[in-house]
């Protein structure tokens, strides 16, 4: 899947797939040049079924993903749309 925007709350993307309101969807981000490992997480699609909008429901690193959520924020100001 295609990233279109990520924040702490949620990511909105393009699936090749459609996916159904309320299924639940496994998601990694990752950059390898600043963190040394990849953060998992699942979203619960909220709307959409080729472009959806998915809530983070749950991580396996809640740090690391606050962190990522920040850092994303931060360089997203500074140099507009990342993706």
């Amino acid at each position: 899947m295609k990233p279109l925007d990520f924040s702490h709350n949620g990511i909105r993307m393009k699936s090749p797939h459609r996916l159904s309101v309320d299924s639940d969807i496994e998601c990694m981000i990752a950059a390898p040049k600043s963190f040394k490992k990849e953060i998992l997480f699942v979203g619960r699609v909220k709307w959409g079924d080729y472009l959806i909008s998915a809530e983070v429901v749950e991580t396996n690193d809640q740090m690391g993903f606050d962190v990522f959520s920040k850092v994303h924020n931060f360089i997203k100001q500074r140099i507009g749309e990342i993706f």
